[in-house]
C-alpha cells in the first residue's frame, strides 16, 4: 500500500508534453484532501499539450507526475432548426434539431 500521510499538497501543471523536466506553468496547489481543481475560464493552452499532476511533501516534489493529454476541440453543428409548437405570444417549446459534426470522435455532449 502507498502512504500518502507525507503529502502535503498536489502541484497541478500545464506541460509542454510528457517528460517531468519539460516547460511548464503551474496552475494550481490542491489539498491531500481534495481530488478537484479549476483551471480558470480563458486560461491560454498554447503552447502546452498536457496537465501534470505532482504530489508534494515537506522534503521534495514527485520527480514522475501523473499526466494527461489535453483535447481542447471546438466544433460546430449545421443546420440548426427549431420548430415552435408552443402559439402563446411570448412562449415557446417544441423540437430542436441539427446535424452534428462530421467528426463527433471527440463530441461528449451538445449544449443547448
Amino acid at each position: 500500500s502507498t502512504d500518502f500521510a507525507s503529502v502535503t499538497h498536489y502541484v497541478v501543471y500545464l506541460a509542454l508534453g510528457t517528460e517531468p523536466t519539460t516547460v511548464r506553468t503551474r496552475l494550481s496547489n490542491v489539498a491531500p484532501t481534495d481530488n478537484t481543481t479549476q483551471v480558470s475560464v480563458g486560461t491560454k493552452l498554447n503552447p502546452y499539450t498536457h496537465i501534470h499532476v505532482h504530489t508534494r511533501t515537506a522534503l521534495f516534489e514527485q520527480t514522475t507526475p501523473a499526466y494527461f493529454e489535453i483535447f481542447d476541440y471546438e466544433v460546430s453543428v449545421s443546420g440548426l432548426w427549431f420548430g415552435d409548437q408552443d402559439y402563446s405570444g411570448g412562449m415557446i417549446g417544441g423540437l430542436i434539431q441539427w446535424q452534428p459534426p462530421p467528426d463527433v470522435s471527440q463530441v461528449i455532449s451538445y449544449h443547448v
